[in-house]
């Protein structure tokens, strides 16, 4: 089990700047039964005007009973360009944690299964966003 971050070796391709593109695998997948796994970690940057890039530091999404968590007060937007599948997780300004609103629940005993294609987005909930990025990996350790 490796987790794909800037850091990535040998066996993973680093996250770059916003628009970086790394190719899903079929069958890849996030298990919504895992407590604790990090999904991804990158660093996530948005237009804050006129083209400027404001870098946000590393993002972490997480899932914790059932729920994933992320550590930036930004919209998560998971979506497959294969099956027009939308997870869309909405930020909820008290305590940081965004919560699946979508037609895929994150419920015990249900994954989310990516497919090539497959895109994160990580952005600000609103116009200025400006990055997306595909990820080659996400893992469970189950």
């Amino acid at each position: 089990m490796s987790l794909l971050n800037n850091n990535a070796g040998a066996n993973g391709h680093p996250l770059a700047c916003v628009g970086h593109i790394l190719p899903l695998h079929p069958g890849d997948f996030v298990d919504a039964q895992t407590d604790g796994v990090h999904l991804l970690t990158t660093t996530v940057r948005y237009e804050v005007g006129r083209g400027v890039l404001q870098e946000l530091g590393d993002a972490q999404i997480q899932i914790r009973s059932n729920k994933l968590y992320t550590s930036c007060h930004h919209v998560a937007l998971i979506c497959s360009a294969v099956t027009g599948r939308t997870v869309l997780l909405n930020h909820s300004p008290r305590n940081g944690t965004y919560m699946n609103s979508s037609d895929i629940p994150l419920s015990t005993n249900t994954s989310i299964r990516l497919e090539d294609g497959d895109i994160i987005h990580l952005g600000p909930p609103c116009d200025s966003y400006t990055g997306s990025f595909v990820y080659r990996r996400i893992f469970s350790d189950v």
